[in-house]
Order: C-alpha cells, then structure tokens, then sequence
C-alpha cells in the first residue's frame, strides 16, 4: 500500500484559524475531493483529474509557490503539487530549476542572481567545471553556460 505525503485531510471548520504554515491555506485542504491530487493509479493516472487538481492549484490556491518549492525541495514524486504533474515535476529536477518570485528561474539564471559571488570564488580557485559544478550542486553544462552568459556580458559592460 502507498502512503501518501499529501496535507491532512481536516474539514475547513476543523482547521486552525493561523498557525502559521503555508498548509493552512492550501486550496486541497479544503477542496470538497481531497483525492483529486493523488494518481488513481501509480502507472497510468488519470489525465482528467491531474488536470482538474492542476486547475484548483493554478486559480484558486494561495500557496501554490511554497506548495511547489516543498515537492522540489523533498523529492515528492506522487500527486499533483503546485500545479505540476509528477512529469512536469521531474522535468523540472532534471533541468535543476528554482522556484523564485512566481516562476521558474533557469539554474543558469538563479546561479547568476543568487550565487554569482561564490561562483567567482570557486574559478578564482582555478575549478574545473565538474568541481564547480559539484560545489553549487549543479552540473558542468550549468556552469560552462555560466561561463557563456557572463563572457557575452563582457563586451557589453566595456561599450557601456
């Protein structure tokens, strides 16, 4: 038998008015069919319920951005959470991508935004692209489109 790691399935009038978690406010919590986000069947789910629980996450939930980060941050491989299918979910593991500001930052671009100074460290150490890569838990090509995307940025800051 599964379990599933899918929010309890208390009656909104049972909820506690602020505790403070995100989860309080999700839109499964207290959608009248709480089973709508977990996979009828582990080979071959239902595309019309993914895509109804899909739509109560994308219009109707408040924390649909924590929701998602959570499923990313724990590897949660079943069920629909923040709007995404376990597919999608996947795909966006592969491409090692954040979730930030209400969309999707490319590891290139989160590496650029949020770790720029430590990535400098790590080449001024005289890194290979595999250890940079493994120190910022990523992979070379990450780091090698880095090195592209500020070398392309050089021109323009020498013209400025």
């Amino acid at each position: 038998m599964t379990t599933h790691t899918r929010l309890p399935r208390t009656p909104a009038t049972l909820v506690p008015a602020d505790t403070g978690d995100w989860r309080d406010d999700a839109a499964c919590r207290v959608h009248p069919e709480p089973d709508l986000w977990h996979p009828v069947s582990t080979r071959a789910p239902d595309r019309a319920r993914t895509e109804e629980a899909k739509r109560v996450c994308l219009t109707r939930c408040a924390v649909r951005e924590q929701c998602l980060q959570y499923a990313l941050d724990e590897r949660l491989d079943e069920g629909v959470w923040g709007g995404l299918s376990e597919q999608e979910r996947r795909r966006l593991h592969r491409r090692r991508v954040q979730v930030y500001d209400r969309r999707f930052v490319s590891a290139v671009d989160y590496i650029l935004g949020h770790r720029l100074e430590e990535f400098r460290e790590l080449e001024g150490r005289g890194l290979v692209a595999a250890e940079i890569a493994k120190e910022l838990g990523t992979n070379a090509t990450t780091v090698n489109a880095v090195r592209e995307r500020l070398a392309a940025q050089a021109p323009e800051e020498v013209a400025a």
